[in-house]
Order: structure tokens, then C-alpha cells, then sequence
């Protein structure tokens, strides 16, 4: 059975770039990262990703708060 989304909580999503493609890892969730080369891609395949690793309904995935950081050489971008 899905879990009901929790409005008011923020997915932190650790993001680094590797050779023109860009990495995503949700640390709160075990199993949960992905990867695309554009940001809109990654964007969507990161809230896919979070929605299954946290067995949320399809309906809550479009509105999933995401915090993102953005790491390239070790460095938090924000």
C-alpha cells in the first residue's frame, strides 16, 4: 500500500556532473539515484526515483518538494 505524501517534507538531492552527465543521489532513501543530461530530465527522473524509493502515490510525485545540491570538485553550489 502507498504511503501518503508528507507535504511539508524536502527530498535533498546531492547532484555531480561527470562527463557532460549529471549524477543524482537522494541520501534519505536507500536505492534512490539516477542520471540524464539535461536538468528538466533529471528533475523528472529524480522525482520518479523518490517516489518509488519512498512507495509514494503516482499522484504525489508531480508535487514533491526537492532541495538540490549541486556538488562539482569536492564544492556544495547552490
Amino acid at each position: 500500500m502507498a504511503k501518503p505524501a508528507m507535504p511539508n517534507h524536502a527530498y535533498t538531492v546531492v547532484v555531480t556532473r561527470e562527463n557532460g552527465t549529471r549524477l543524482a543521489d537522494v541520501p534519505e532513501l536507500q536505492g534512490a539515484h539516477t542520471y540524464a543530461r539535461t536538468l528538466p530530465e533529471l528533475d523528472q527522473y529524480v522525482r520518479e526515483v523518490i517516489g518509488l524509493a519512498a512507495d509514494l502515490p503516482e499522484e504525489a510525485v508531480p508535487d514533491l518538494r526537492v532541495d538540490y545540491e549541486h556538488r562539482e570538485s569536492g564544492l556544495v553550489i547552490n
